[in-house]
């Protein structure tokens, strides 16, 4: 067999190990690249990649990202070009969010993975992939585009609809949304400023959203912005009991004659 999984015990744990890492650590360099596989990271090793690692066995899971996060300042998500690969990038932009690494992702062309690129190309070519790859937000834009047929109305509607999606995502700052903007605006043929208002209201959606959502955590843990409940209470008894408290809250401000009679009920 190509590789034999080790059996989990009390003290090893697929989904808390990297492969690989016991030699990374020891280098100079702080930009870690992560493969999709074991074969992957031994051609790395080979062509003389030291930092390269891969997840034991597993896709990746947050407490292997939290392990790297120790080790490394830099990610490069070197995964297979084929359709399983680009899911498991997607895949592992989500979880690499959380850190404080920076992360990019290496495209590539003529080859399945990173072996065949450097068996074919060789380590040099290899070397000048890794010092161009894109970012998280240029992988994503890339692969949405490739999605649509820009020459048609619908394909060009989609794709911006999708673009702007992206764009509204923690972590694009505003400058880079104008650049993309600008971009966008160039492959559609559709004006700067109307991807801008379009964009600009999306974030203020999203921005509505993730109030609303955090306000909901709040209020599940008792907590209700302000509004603390009592800590015998969770879920929806402690969601419905913030609720009453904002209504009591409101019904004040709007008449103070209810204040000593909700006085007198409450302490």
């Amino acid at each position: 067999p190509k590789y034999i999984n080790s059996p989990e015990t009390m003290v090893y744990h697929k989904s808390h190990t990297l492969f690989a890492l016991n030699i990374a650590k020891k280098s100079k360099s702080k930009r870690y690249i992560l493969c999709e596989g074991y074969m992957d990271v031994i051609a790395m090793h080979e062509a003389g990649f030291d930092t390269a690692v891969c997840a034991c066995g597993t896709a990746l899971t947050a407490e292997q990202a939290k392990l790297l996060s120790e080790y490394a300042d830099e990610v490069v998500l070197s995964y297979d070009s084929d359709e399983a690969g680009q899911k498991a990038t997607e895949r592992s932009l989500g979880i690499m969010a959380n850190t404080p690494m920076r992360v990019s992702v290496l495209s590539y062309q003529g080859a399945k993975d990173p072996d065949e690129f450097i068996k074919k190309y060789g380590r040099e070519r290899f070397e000048m992939l890794l010092n161009g790859t894109a970012n998280p937000t240029e992988f994503q834009l890339k692969k949405a585009k490739a999605k649509y047929d820009l020459r048609s109305d619908d394909g060009r509607l989609s794709y911006i609809r999708e673009a702007i999606g992206i764009l509204t995502e923690r972590g694009v700052s505003p400058t880079a949304r104008d650049v993309y903007a600008g971009r966008i605006a160039e492959q559609t043929g559709i004006d700067k400023k109307a991807v801008l208002v379009q964009l600009e209201s999306a974030v203020r959606g999203a921005g509505r959203r993730a109030r609303r959502k955090e306000q909901n955590e709040l209020s599940r843990q008792g907590i209700a912005a302000d509004i603390r409940v009592p800590y015998d209470r969770g879920g929806e008894a402690a969601l419905g009991a913030a609720s009453a408290a904002r209504q009591l809250v409101a019904a004040m401000l709007q008449d103070a004659g209810t204040i000593p009679y909700i006085r007198e009920r409450l302490n």
